[in-house]
């Protein structure tokens, strides 16, 4: 029970993170300042799963772009979430991790140039 949680809780922090992009604007404000020190092979997992999370994304995006009922449309939100989760997890990343990298984008510029550079 305890696991389905938090597993729960990491894929609402994950669909959060990746609703804001790279650029979070005022939420990164209120994000402590994490540590930018992300060796290459939690970068390069970063950059893998993106493609994963734009699918998973553009997927839910349309299908809830035809939902009214918004208890449906929360169960697509929280299964869009969920899938995300299981993108990054399945590529090795912890989603913590995953989360990290993203808001620490927000605020560092040569961190956002260099993983730019490794998705291009």
């Amino acid at each position: 029970m305890f696991k389905s949680s938090m597993t729960r809780a990491n894929a609402l922090l994950l669909a959060l993170v990746l609703a804001l992009g790279f650029s979070g604007g005022a939420m990164a404000q209120e994000v402590p300042q994490l540590g930018t020190d992300f060796d290459e092979n939690q970068l390069s997992l970063f950059v893998e799963v993106q493609s994963d999370i734009q699918e998973i994304r553009v997927e839910y995006s349309e299908r809830l772009a035809t939902i009214e009922d918004p208890e449906q449309a929360t169960v697509l939100q929280e299964e869009a979430g969920q899938l995300m989760v299981d993108a990054v997890e399945d590529k090795g990343l912890e989603v913590e991790t995953y989360n990290m990298i993203a808001f620490a984008l927000q605020n560092d510029p040569e961190l956002l140039e260099r993983v730019q550079t490794m998705m291009n």
